[in-house]
């Protein structure tokens, strides 16, 4: 055989074969086109469900988001409270860091139901001061500062009035602070 016929023999069997390779690649292709086509129709039917329940659920989500921002502030402000409850005078014994319930009388306390529902204990030293003043001016309406500082004292809070008035001045958009003579004293606004 010569060298021609044999480069055309080859050429022609190389011919054969990439024809071959190229119908199982054209093949494979279609059969990707296909799962395609078929994947993106099954997830967009799965799409509208999903769109429609959602739509559904919009209206019950925006009222829960509602309720949320709603409730947090009220459990900010009762977790203080029963962080001020618990930490009173009346009820504990004192020790060197101050008047402070036992983990036996904690633990009482929320056995009894004397702790709400959903609300948990917050020591109350471990709080931003101005948050704890708040809720304590809260329920005095107006106050004096030497007054607020010795209704800290009972709740366990010792704290000078240079730091008092040092968070009532930071915080000045939730205190209002009004002198009278000598007199100092403190309300929400």
């Amino acid at each position: 055989m010569s060298d021609a016929n044999q480069s055309i023999e080859s050429t022609l069997l190389l011919d054969i074969v990439d024809s071959k390779w190229y119908s199982q690649l054209v093949t494979k292709i279609r059969e990707i086109l296909a799962g395609l086509s078929r994947q993106v129709e099954l997830d967009g039917e799965a799409l509208a469900a999903i769109s429609a329940e959602r739509e559904k659920l919009r209206a019950a989500y925006l009222r829960f988001k509602e309720l949320s921002e709603l409730a947090e502030p009220k459990e900010e402000r009762a977790e203080i409270a029963l962080g001020l409850l618990l930490n009173r005078v009346q009820k504990v014994k004192p020790n060197k860091s101050g008047f402070v319930l036992s983990d036996e009388e904690r633990e009482a306390a929320q056995e009894s139901g004397d702790i709400p529902a959903g609300v948990n204990y917050v020591d109350v030293s471990t709080l931003p001061l101005w948050k704890v003043m708040r809720e304590v001016v809260r329920q005095a309406g107006q106050i004096r500062i030497v007054s607020l500082q010795n209704a800290l004292k009972v709740f366990g809070i010792e704290v000078r009035r240079q730091t008092i008035e040092s968070a009532l001045a930071v915080h000045k958009k939730e205190f209002k602070v009004t002198r009278r003579g000598r007199e100092t004293f403190v309300s929400l606004k």
